[in-house]
Parts: C-alpha cells; structure tokens; sequence
C-alpha cells in the first residue's frame, strides 16, 4: 500500500506557561504500508503541518496498524487505523519541541479500479511533550487522499 492524504485542520496548543493556541492548518501526509493478511495492514507515516497562526510547523512521523471492515472484492470498504507519533515542533525562535501522541484514524475508500483507491479520513490526534511546561497539541484532521494496492486480491 502506498499513498497519502492532503488535509486541513484545527489545532489547539496548550501548555503551562500559556493560553490556549488555536491554529489552522494544511497537512501533506504520506505513508506506505504492508498486508500482513487480508483487511490488515501495518506501515509507517509522515507528515507534515503548516498553519496560520503558527510561529513555526509540525514534522510527524510514526508507525500505524490498518484494518479494513469489509472483505478485499468490495468497491467501497470502511478502515480504522491507530498510529503512534512522534513529533517535532520547529519554531521560529529555533526552540524545537518533540512531542509524543497517539492518532485514531477511521475512514472510507472507494476503489476506482483493482489498485487505485481514493480516501475520505477523520482523524483525532493527541501529543504531548512533558518537558517543555506539559505541552500538549490536539485535534481533528479531515482527510482526502490516494491509495495505491500493489496487488489487491479479487476472489
């Protein structure tokens, strides 16, 4: 499996020594993954966060786990992914801040023909970085990208 999603979101940044941060952004997410059987995919991901209102921008990277509901010779197919993150937050200030979280991603993808898939995505993240006044990042991603099956299975 290869591909990726483009996206836009919202994301709230909190931590100790602050107010709340809100800030929107473009997200450009590529990932390539590996069917270890039917329906069950594990990978690894980028991505990478722009925003406005931001003094700087996201650099996240990580492993993920896919399941697919519904069985390989369907046209339109229902998926959950998790995914662990590691995160690094390049400010302008040149104060870097890495961040560790978790993502609950579920999705829908519709097959345009054997291999070729686009996907629709609502993903929940959080991160948090303990050593910086508990900063913590959390939000919604909505999702649209492309999907390539090497070798999706027709029975």
């Amino acid at each position: 499996m290869l591909g990726g999603n483009g996206s836009y979101s919202y994301t709230d940044l909190k931590s100790d020594i602050s107010d709340p941060k809100p800030s929107w952004n473009i997200n450009i997410n590529p990932n390539i993954g590996y069917f270890i059987k039917d329906q069950l995919a594990i990978g690894s991901y980028t991505s990478f966060n722009f925003g406005k209102n931001s003094d700087g921008f996201f650099l996240n990277l990580g492993p993920f786990v896919r399941y697919y509901f519904l069985e390989t010779d369907k046209k339109i197919n229902y998926f959950t992914e998790l995914s662990f993150a590691y995160s690094v937050y390049f400010k302008k200030n040149n104060k870097n801040i890495s961040t560790h979280g978790y993502n609950i991603k579920p999705g829908m993808i519709y097959f345009l023909n054997n291999t070729v898939a686009l996907e629709a995505s609502l993903k929940y993240y959080y991160g948090k970085a303990p050593d910086s006044n508990n900063l913590i990042s959390k939000g919604l991603i909505f999702g649209i990208g492309l999907q390539i099956h090497l070798e999706k299975n027709n029975n």
